[in-house]
């Protein structure tokens, strides 16, 4: 297929991370995607049963026994994130049988749950706090991550790449689609051996100064020396410290 026109490189812009990536490695990735979204519904229904047991008086029964609180809501818990992890890769399964590449695509779906895990997340925190608004609180995260993320968001025209700063699926390694599973990303390993390299370099030559004549004898020196020269050496430490740190903060996951 060609990869002419804007939208088509719009949708390749999306939803792929390599320039050989194809039109289908795309749309399999995009239909993971849409498979995260979906199953990130079931782990909120499941948390609200806990506020539908509280309300039915189940939840008291249920305290009078030797049973914790801690231990009731745990185990709500533990079925939501099991069930929407059961629900992905099944999915993903089937989804990758009908594409000729199970175990690759079952991947791709896998990727999805620590995305989806953030809703539930944002469910339990809901019912911890404030136990009456859980229900709304929960199914307004759900539409909001639906309306910034691939459902809605195209449809009503919103930036695509906003989503990356409010969603978490956009933000998910795109496996299926050229991109290496990692905390960041294409390409950042690169950016980092280059900030690093030159943040090396600089500091190398900054102590290098400061042995010699230019910089004084050491530290001792450099404290004794408030002028001009003193402020120069500062303003070069302070750039050394400014590509260290952005070598650092890309290590860091994103």
């Amino acid at each position: 297929m060609s990869r002419q026109g804007a939208s088509v490189q719009e949708f390749l812009r999306r939803y792929t991370a390599s320039p050989e990536a194809s039109m289908t490695d795309a749309y399999l990735w995009l239909i993971a995607l849409s498979l995260g979204y979906v199953a990130a519904l079931y782990p909120l229904l499941a948390l609200l049963r806990l506020r539908k047991e509280e309300l039915e008086g189940r939840a008291e029964l249920l305290l009078a026994t030797p049973v914790s609180r801690l231990r009731w809501a745990g185990g709500h818990l533990f079925l939501a994130l099991a069930g929407s992890a059961l629900i992905l890769a099944v999915a993903g399964l089937t989804l990758g049988l009908a594409a000729g590449d199970p175990l690759g695509v079952l991947g791709g779906t896998l990727v999805q749950i620590p995305a989806v895990w953030v809703l539930a997340g944002v469910g339990v925190l809901a019912f911890g706090l404030l136990p009456r608004a859980a229900a709304g609180i929960s199914w307004a995260a759900f539409l909001f991550v639906n309306l910034f993320g691939e459902v809605l968001g195209p449809i009503m025209g919103i930036d695509y790449w906003i989503a990356k700063y409010v969603v978490p699926f956009p933000n998910l390694p795109m496996v299926l689609s050229g991109e290496e599973f990692g905390a960041g990303p294409p390409g950042h390993d690169r950016d980092h051996d280059r900030l690093l390299g030159r943040g090396a370099h600089r500091a190398e030559a900054q102590g290098a100064r400061l042995r010699s004549g230019d910089g004084g004898t050491g530290g001792a020196t450099l404290s004794r020396r408030t002028g001009v020269r003193g402020e120069a050496l500062v303003a070069a430490g302070g750039q050394d410290v400014v590509d260290l740190l952005q070598a650092v903060l890309h290590l860091r996951p994103a």
